[in-house]
């Protein structure tokens, strides 16, 4: 779980980057827009799947 929290905290910096600047982002904001809109929403499942590894790890 932990994992899943790592990869969703890393797709929020790219789609983060991605929705400020850069001409390489146009495939990833075409194909996600809603998350380059708000990539607030992909650091919030982050941070849930952090709490609930930490919760499983007990």
């Amino acid at each position: 779980m932990y994992f899943v929290a790592f990869v969703l905290a890393v797709a929020a910096g790219a789609f983060y980057v991605a929705g400020t600047d850069g001409l390489w982002a146009d495939p990833l904001c075409h194909y996600g827009s809603t998350f380059c809109q708000h990539p607030v929403w992909l650091a919030a499942a982050a941070f849930l799947a952090l709490i609930w590894a930490k919760m499983v790890s007990v």
